[in-house]
Order: structure tokens, then sequence, then C-alpha cells
């Protein structure tokens, strides 16, 4: 499991997280949400170690900063909301990043790479350089990567992602693929947690939704449970309609 126990965090003298409690489980995908300035990004960066706060992060109820680097590499992958790379590489080589500190041999990862590669749609582009590609190519690129990071099953535990906002480059299509495609790896002990800005993509995919609002939790469950017409006019100033999916009975909100 991974936990954010009692995150504090201020900023300018003025309080950005105010006790957050959040926890991910191997086997879910957990949607982080909440208007903007809500404190998700902050969130996002004290879990993964960017921002100091009080508070404790523990993975697999250890402390994140207890595991050493190679140890935490291969439990813990993040896909911050940029990622800025400005040299010629190639998809590959970008790709390649993620199999760094790595003991396994070149045929090895060159299958790594490719099968990541394949999960993240982006194999055709393999040879192309990297800041030639769109934007949305650039993110399946590097979501490529930070699945070849932890492509290894550690010992013991799980393994985690933390995506910020990682729909936001994506086509329709892209969104889709990405979201089933953290539900199918939570089947093999990876959890993720997700910023999403759209509801519905969280209402449909994650197995839990955190809703964040001026840095606190204010609900936090099934997503059946959370979207409520007085949540959504609450904390987002939305007047909408909820329906159930006639099929697979997850909220469609509708505004």
């Amino acid at each position: 499991m991974l936990q954010a126990v009692d995150v504090n965090l201020t900023r300018d003298d003025k309080a950005v997280l105010t006790e957050v409690n959040v926890a991910l489980n191997c086997n879910e995908v957990v949607a982080l949400v909440g208007p903007n300035g809500a404190g998700k990004s902050s969130l996002f960066n004290v879990i993964s170690g960017e921002l100091l706060s009080s508070g404790q992060v523990f993975i697999e109820q250890l402390l994140r900063d207890s595991w050493s680097p190679p140890e935490l590499a291969q439990r813990l992958a993040i896909l911050p909301q940029s990622s800025q790379l400005n040299f010629p590489f190639s998809a590959f080589e970008v790709v390649n990043i993620g199999r760094m500190n790595k003991t396994t041999s070149h045929l090895e990862n060159e299958r790594v790479i490719s099968q990541v590669m394949s999960w993240a749609d982006i194999q055709d582009k393999a040879q192309n350089i990297y800041t030639h590609l769109s934007g949305g190519e650039k993110q399946r690129v590097q979501l490529a990567r930070i699945f070849a990071q932890i492509w290894e099953k550690p010992s013991q535990g799980g393994r985690y992602l933390l995506l910020d906002e990682p729909t936001a480059a994506l086509d329709l299509y892209h969104q889709h693929q990405l979201l089933n495609l953290l539900k199918e790896l939570a089947q093999q002990q990876i959890g993720s947690l997700v910023v999403l800005h759209d509801l519905n993509l969280a209402a449909r995919y994650a197995d839990r939704v955190v809703v964040l609002d001026h840095g606190k939790v204010v609900a936090q469950g099934a997503s059946n449970e959370v979207f409520t017409q007085s949540l959504l006019k609450s904390v987002f100033s939305l007047e909408c309609e909820i329906i159930t999916h006639p099929t697979a009975g997850y909220p469609v909100i509708l505004c």
C-alpha cells in the first residue's frame, strides 16, 4: 500500500493542504479530482517527493525515504504534468531512460521497451525524434518510459504509478486506452493514483475517487457514492444531472 498520512502544506502563510490522508492499494486505480487550486498537484508532489511537508508518506508500511533509490524506483514511477526534454533522442531512447540502472541484458531491455511501447500505442514512432512528436505522442512515450521503469515485479509488495493529468494531451481514443490499461495493470498488482479533470473518466475507470477542495479531502469512495448533485454543486459549482450507465452501472454526469 502507498499512503499519505496527515499531510499538511503551507505556502506564503496560506494552507495548501490540511490533514490530508490518502491510500492507494496496489490492485486499484484511484482518481484524485477537484477544482483548480484544490491542492491536487501539491498533494501529488508531496507523495512523489518533490515537495516537503509535514506528515508522512509510506510505501509498504515503510517511510518512502527509507527505501534506497533503486528500491524506490522499482516500486514507484511518476508522470508529472509536463516532461521537458529538448535533446534529439529517439522515442526508443526516451523510453530506455526507464531502464537505467537495471541489471538486465540489452536484449531483455529491448524486449521490455518493445512491449511497453506497444502498451502505449507508440511502437510505430520508436525511431522518431522525440522533439518532433506531437504533444499526445510525447505523452505516450513518457507513459511507456514509466511502465518500463517498474516492469520487474519486486520480491514483495506492489508497484505504484503516480500520474498527474495523464489524459490532458491525449485524444479520446488514447484517453480510454490508457485508463483501460491502468485497470489491467491493477490486476498485476500495479496501483495507479491519477489526477483527472474529467469527472466522467474518473467515474468510469476509478475504483475509488478522492475529492479535494481547498486543500482538504471532502469525499472519497466509489464514484456512485462520491458523485452526488450536492457535492458537484458545493465543490465544482455545477448544476448537473447524474444518471446511471444502462449497462455498466457507473454514474454519468450530465451538465
